[in-house]
């Protein structure tokens, strides 16, 4: 382990070098340079560069694109290491524990790794071990993340949208996933929730094998999506037959993918917040596997009101309505200017909406999480501060969007968010209720935003009103700025001619009056 001060070093050094690139390079090479740096840090580092490719509402989407490459690949610690913590944790070595474990680690990681073992009644287990030590290295990790991410925010290198809340974010994460007994709870909630839906497999945990450092559950054998990712970058056919003789659609897989997502978020308001491609198994028949429950979100059934009543106005065009629904899920700040926010939803969702309706445009342009990246991009453009859950729940959607576009680069993912939010009102019809309001909670808050959309309707007007009347002397005035311009240009070229043709006069002058050469 490195000490305090070295990690310290090494990461001034890194990021003085990053700096050196980015002065040297051009700008599209900055991304990776970006990501390569991460990579050499490694650790606390690097998932925080998983956590930036999924925030483009900090980082440019070129920044996104490139971070979202970063793999979390280590090499595996000593199992002498591996026996000592279980000892600590359960009592007793592996061996006296379980019926059977596997020496070697199924998978390794920065934080843990994870080994194969059979429990004494037969059941086959995936038992997680933490990493010794590196609680000291996160806590140094995240002193020198909250110090970069003041330096960053004081130069302003991510504009009006701060790191430092990110920051704050990612640390309150990462101590819960350094305490498996909160992921054991998370594990609980989704297993319980996942029940009656078909299509996605939670582990169940076993509370009487997991601890503070280890965490054991069910072991789900099926083909890991980072594998089939890696066949399909480096376009494999040998490595992509395997899945295909176990009878595996990719496009299925991602259909599955986007539903699962949609009744876990808006059905049972929990999800799994870290879809990563590494935490998503192919199981038979293209259920989804899901393992790793670091990161678990929950949706109010409020805010699953909003963002429902959001989607649904702007699939159908109602842009002022969304853009309404979407200042009471992220809420205006001192800067933000409410009409010209909605009047800029309008617009950029508006050419949203004529990409999702054109077949010929690029899928990764009309797709639902195009939606939410733009709504994200003007959040931070006009200052809006995005609920955590919210942020949360976008990136688990533009994650899946990432996987889908590169697995099934022919599904439409916007019209799996219609068939969902169909099947969704139809369900909820042949129930006796209502897609939109399934609460009592609920049915306050809809009569609220009906108040607060009528109270405030002169508001807006004079508003927009205003914003037009300012737009209007803003362009007055850049019309009288460009005419004293060119005045003054012309003022200056007629200043640099009139001392050009003097000074060739004097210079003719001299000529003529020097004596000739004898």
């Amino acid at each position: 382990m490195l000490s305090s001060a070295r990690r310290a070093a090494s990461a001034v050094i890194a990021l003085l070098g990053l700096g050196w690139r980015f002065w040297r390079s051009d700008p599209a090479s900055r991304p990776r340079a970006l990501r390569e740096t991460l990579e050499r840090l490694g650790g606390t580092f690097l998932k925080f560069g998983q956590v930036l490719a999924l925030r483009p509402d900090v980082l440019p989407r070129p920044y996104c694109l490139e971070l979202f490459r970063l793999l979390d690949r280590v090499p595996p610690f000593r199992y002498e290491e591996v026996r000592s913590i279980v000892r600590q944790e359960l009592g007793a070595p592996p061996e006296d524990v379980f019926a059977a474990f596997d020496v070697e680690p199924l998978a390794s990681a920065s934080f843990g790794q994870v080994h194969r073992a059979r429990l004494p009644d037969g059941r086959w287990a995936a038992v997680k071990v933490q990493r010794p030590g590196i609680g000291s290295v996160v806590a140094r990790d995240l002193t020198l993340l909250g110090a970069i991410a003041a330096v960053l925010d004081g130069l302003g290198v991510t504009g009006l949208q701060k790191l430092r809340p990110t920051v704050r974010e990612f640390a309150r994460w990462t101590k819960e996933e350094l305490d498996y007994t909160v992921e054991a709870r998370h594990n609980q909630a989704l297993y319980e929730a996942s029940l009656g839906h078909p299509n996605q497999r939670m582990p169940e945990p076993f509370w009487e094998y997991s601890s503070r450092r280890v965490l054991t559950n069910e072991l789900l054998d099926g083909v890991a999506v980072t594998e089939v990712l890696e066949a399909v970058y480096r376009d494999d056919g040998v490595a992509l037959e395997g899945p295909r003789q176990r009878g595996v659609d990719l496009e299925r897989v991602c259909a599955h993918l986007w539903n699962n997502l949609g009744e876990q978020v808006y059905v049972e308001g929990v999800f799994h917040a870290d879809p990563h491609p590494a935490n998503l198994l192919i199981l038979d028949d293209d259920v989804i596997g899901y393992v790793d429950f670091g990161i678990v979100g929950r949706i109010s059934p409020a805010m699953r009101s909003k963002l429902e009543r959001m989607v649904r106005a702007s699939s159908a065009g109602d842009l002022e309505s969304a853009a309404d629904t979407f200042l009471e899920i992220a809420a205006p700040t001192a800067r933000t200017i409410p009409a010209r926010f909605r009047r800029d939803y309008c617009n950029e969702v508006g050419k949203w909406l004529e990409a999702a309706s054109d077949p010929r445009a690029a899928f990764a342009e009309r797709s639902f999480a195009a939606l939410l990246r733009i709504s994200l991009q003007l959040a931070r453009t006009h200052s809006l501060r995005s609920a955590p859950e919210i942020l949360t729940y976008f990136r688990a959607v533009m994650t899946i969007d990432s996987i889908s576009l590169q697995l099934a680069p022919a599904l439409d993912s916007n019209e799996q968010a219609r068939r969902f939010f169909r099947r969704l009102a139809r369900r909820d019809r042949e129930q006796g209720g209502s897609s939109e309001v399934r609460t009592p909670e609920e049915l306050i808050e809809a009569v609220a935003h009906l108040g607060r959309f009528l109270v405030g309707l002169p508001a807006r007007a004079e508003a927009a009103a205003e914003v037009w009347r300012q737009d209007r002397r803003r362009a007055m005035l850049r019309e009288e700025l460009a005419d004293e311009r060119r005045a003054a240009a012309a003022r200056r070229a007629r200043v640099v001619v009139g001392g050009a043709i003097t000074v060739s006069a004097a210079l003719l002058a001299a000529a003529l009056s020097r004596p000739a050469l004898p």
